[in-house]
């Protein structure tokens, strides 16, 4: 039987990712006072009052210290597939940004446009590094992305989709200059349509609080 969740969990993703951008609003603030773009009073008065969405309950992960850390300004499309990511990929490609969109990858230099399709789907090479090898739907390999010196991402101006929410935070401790993009749905929606279309997929954030569930499980019961 298919474990069974309620149906607040989707606003609950919503609420997450939120936090996530919160949270990294908050880390750019304070680089920028310690380069000294803005006062330190701003940053320590911005971190005294955290934004309410910070609930206690959420424990944010640190990411640690990187192994190595790029200034190449990776544009992070920090939202879960299904959430306009393809249209996305596709206006930064009519835009000539080199982009990478977990089964296509654009390369503004050379105009050429390779997806992962005719071998069954999946990340593109790029990213395989990041995820197991397991079918139709690999996850994200974690203990192996921690292990890897994620500045190789470098190769892209642009990452969007999977595996973006899965890594978000130790993608921000490599690109310490990166944008963050958010792509935003109807969370009830955004939930039915993913459930129904990649029932397999991990669903995002819930490794925040502590385990892992597919999509699938997700319902409006």
């Amino acid at each position: 039987m298919q474990p069974k969740m309620s149906g607040a969990l989707p606003r609950l993703v919503s609420s997450l990712t939120r936090v996530i951008f919160a949270t990294s609003l908050l880390r750019g603030c304070a680089a920028a006072a310690a380069a000294g773009s803005c006062a330190a009073e701003d940053a320590a008065a911005a971190v005294a009052q955290p934004d309410p969405l910070l609930s206690p309950c959420v424990q944010l992960p640190s990411s640690g210290p990187p192994v190595a850390t790029s200034a190449h300004p990776l544009l992070i499309g920090a939202s879960p597939g299904t959430t306009g990511t393809m249209s996305l990929y596709f206006a930064l490609k009519a835009l000539g940004v080199t982009t990478v969109h977990y089964s296509r990858a654009f390369n503004a230099t050379s105009g050429e446009e390779t997806t992962s399709y005719r071998e069954g789907g999946g990340p593109v090479e790029l990213l395989r590094p990041l995820f197991k090898s397991s079918h139709p739907a690999p996850p994200v390999d974690r203990e192996a992305a921690h292990r890897t010196d994620l500045t190789y991402l470098s190769a892209t101006d642009a990452l969007i989709d999977t595996p973006t929410v899965d890594l978000f935070f130790e993608l921000l401790a490599a690109f310490p200059n990166a944008r963050v993009l958010l792509t935003a749905r109807d969370p009830a929606t955004w939930a039915a349509s993913r459930r129904k279309r990649h029932p397999f997929d991990q669903a995002p954030l819930f490794p925040l609080l502590g385990f892992d569930a597919p999509v699938g499980a997700l319902t409006e019961e």
